[in-house]
């Protein structure tokens, strides 16, 4: 699985699953501003780290028996 996105010229950025649309974000001022926030999601979601969590779920939170 590959997340991709497209910032388009209204600010709004859509983020792509293997080429399917899944979600549309935004608007952000600019399309500059949409194409950061794409690429640090896709960055984030394509990371080993979040192999098994798909967009947009965060990581489980660590439970601790303090």
């Amino acid at each position: 699985m590959t997340y991709t996105y497209k910032a388009n010229n209204n600010g709004t950025c859509d983020i792509k699953l293997d080429g399917t649309k899944v979600d549309t974000v935004g608007p952000w001022e600019t399309k500059a501003e949409a194409e950061v926030w794409g690429s640090a999601v896709c960055d984030k979601y394509n990371s080993p780290e979040y192999a098994e969590c798909p967009y947009p779920n965060s990581l489980p939170e660590e439970v601790t028996n303090d």
